[in-house]
């Protein structure tokens, strides 16, 4: 990924694109295609697809509920899935250490450490930067990201 302006992150190629690899691309992308379940969506907005249900809800844990964004929802459901033993780490974005209105991925392995990294962030992101490395460790991990990345 390059930064690319005004302020975007873009995918640079570093060699050729096969077919093979151009139509494993196109099966994964989760924009390359919609499914609606039968019976159709509650509603749909053509700038966000359809809309089958909203719900609302926030953390319990006060802290994490005021500190993160969207009342700690997400948070909250990391931090369990940590605590828990269910995952080993998270795979998420936060400020970055060097550059702040920029982000990196960071791996969260408990609490804190999500707690840090929590909070919307509204600059160029690539959550996915380390994903070949979080898969060859092995382990049971999380990421948190948007489907368009």
């Amino acid at each position: 990924m390059t930064l690319q302006g005004p302020g975007y992150l873009r995918p640079t190629l570093t060699g050729p694109v096969t077919a093979e690899e151009d139509r494993l691309l196109g099966e994964v992308c989760p924009g390359s295609r919609v499914f609606l379940p039968p019976g159709g969506p509650v509603a749909a907005r053509p700038e966000w697809g359809p809309l089958l249900s909203v719900q609302t809800g926030h953390a319990t844990d006060e802290v994490l509920r005021r500190q993160s964004s969207s009342g700690g929802a997400l948070s909250a459901v990391l931090v369990h899935l940590l605590d828990s033993g269910q995952a080993a780490y998270v795979l998420q974005v936060a400020a970055s250490a060097d550059v702040p209105w920029l982000n990196q991925a960071v791996l969260s392995r408990c609490a804190g450490e999500v707690r840090h990294a929590s909070g919307s962030r509204y600059a160029p992101s690539a959550p996915l930067e380390q994903i070949i490395q979080c898969l060859d460790r092995g382990e049971r991990f999380v990421v948190v990201g948007k489907p368009c990345d």
